[in-house]
């Protein structure tokens, strides 16, 4: 459903006339979690990162996209996957083949060996892309110990240190507000990470907003995350329309530094069943979808 939906997503943001964005976030999951009939793990052939990487063509501005589990380690050969993830995905936003409007900033990804870890700066705003796929259906090759980019804990420390880098390396009167893009804040896999990551921000950083920002299946939005006034966390849902997210670190409370348009957008679908194209019920929505549905009756999942 994906394939057939995300350019028809991608080309209504390109004569939307709301303000625009920067830039274009994908939070993982790249293909549906169910391995095929008779397999235990994902199949994840090259083609699948390859496709995704044609459809974004069409985003009108920079992209970036953050590993989930599913093409990752729910595959059969994670460490394939990864390189598949590397080649295809990992680098988007470097394309300079997709006359995108310049960024205006420097992206830093140079980890010695977690190329998915991304940030930079935008005024005075810091932005962070981190790795915490979901539980690993391959935990034979995805698990704590295994002493590679396979492991874990290993996984939570090198995330630890480029979070406490990006943290340290502006003064908290340079940078208001910060944005963490992650796919996975909830399950309790990567809740050392993000224990520690609360200990981090109430040592230091209580004066900073910071909203963090998740792939879910349902939409929902936490102001107090983690037990700390300062921190918003932003469940993102199966719909395929994108959400823009808006932030003003002029605003005083946190729920008014980070806003979003979820409940305005007209989104035409609801999850990942090619049979589910639903229709929304907000009045000023009617009609938005009829020429995806259209399009897009019957199609299937890649």
């Amino acid at each position: 459903m994906e394939e057939c939906l995300l350019p028809f997503e991608l080309r209504k943001l390109k004569t939307i006339d709301n303000g625009g964005g920067h830039f274009l976030i994908h939070l993982g999951d790249i293909d549906d979690g169910r391995p095929p009939s008779g397999r235990q793990y994902n199949q994840c052939p090259e083609s699948v990162y390859s496709k995704v990487s044609d459809i974004f063509e069409l985003s009108p501005v920079t992209t970036f996209f953050i590993p989930g589990d599913n093409t990752w380690v729910d595959c059969a050969d994670v460490d394939l996957a990864y390189r598949n993830w590397n080649k295809h995905l990992f680098h988007y936003n470097n394309r300079t083949d997709l006359n995108w409007p310049a960024l205006g900033t420097t992206v830093y990804r140079d980890h010695p060996t977690r190329h998915e870890l991304f940030a930079f700066s935008l005024e005075d705003m810091l932005f962070l892309g981190l790795s915490l796929p979901g539980i690993a259906k391959n935990g034979d090759e995805f698990s704590e110990g295994t002493g590679s980019n396979s492991d874990r804990t290993q996984l939570h420390r090198d995330n630890e240190e480029w979070t406490t880098r990006w943290f340290e390396k502006y003064p908290t009167d340079e940078i208001k507000a910060v944005v963490i893009f992650a796919h996975d804040a909830v399950e309790e896999t990567n809740q050392p990470f993000w224990n520690w990551f609360a200990k981090f921000v109430r040592k230091d950083y209580t004066n900073v907003n910071i909203l963090i920002v998740h792939d879910s299946h349902d939409f929902d939005e936490e102001a107090g995350f983690l037990s700390m006034e300062n921190v918003k966390l932003l469940s993102i849902d199966d719909t395929v329309t994108p959400i823009k997210i808006e932030v003003d670190t002029t605003a005083t409370k946190l729920l008014d530094v980070f806003q979003h348009n979820h409940y305005e957008t007209c989104w035409c679908s609801s999850d990942h069943k090619p049979t589910q194209l639903k229709t929304n019920n907000i009045p000023s929505c009617n009609g938005a979808c009829d020429e995806s549905h259209a399009h897009c009756k019957g199609s299937s999942l890649f």
